[in-house]
């Protein structure tokens, strides 16, 4: 995908929007895409789209939720203006048909470059991943959950070991 796109599109996408199409068409979207994306939206620590404009970060967790984030909002993108909540690979076919188009390919890249328009996507983005069900979902996750049991045996074994001693 990226030497596809490389070769055909005359210019330079933004690397969120590179690795969002290349993550799509390959399927490389999981739980654990779903999980950081829902942990970073309900913490507050989303990377604004700006920083992914040129690079995909490098390196450890950031690295791999600036990944999930490219998917996400790519995918965002193909729903909300080309059809992909019917089918996702026909709404990758036809936003490339359009890249490549000699016509609307460089109108195209001239508008996903443009900061005001990357930055009203990150808003509505967000806005969609902000809401109260990535509290729910995060808490509800079994991370949660496990953290919590064993703070409760903890507490457990303490309160015991407390009550040995005054015994």
């Amino acid at each position: 995908v990226h030497l596809l796109l490389g070769r055909l599109v005359r210019g330079e996408l933004p690397a969120w929007l590179h690795e969002g199409l290349a993550m799509i068409v390959s399927r490389e979207s999981g739980l654990s895409h779903r999980v950081r994306l829902t942990a970073a939206g309900a913490l507050g620590t989303l990377i604004p789209l700006r920083d992914l404009e040129s690079s995909v970060l490098l390196g450890g967790e950031r690295q791999s939720l600036a990944y999930a984030q490219s998917h996400a909002v790519t995918k965002f993108l193909l729903v909300r203006s080309y059809g992909g909540d019917e089918d996702l690979d026909a709404a990758v076919r036809r936003f490339a048909a359009l890249l490549v188009d000699s016509e609307n390919g460089p109108t195209m890249l001239s508008q996903l470059r443009s900061p005001l328009w990357r930055d009203a996507l990150d808003g509505q983005w967000r806005a969609t991943t902000g809401r109260l069900w990535s509290w729910i979902s995060f808490l509800a996750g079994t991370s949660v959950v496990w953290a919590f049991t064993t703070v409760l045996f903890l507490l457990a074994y303490w309160r015991k070991r407390r009550m040995t001693r005054l015994i």
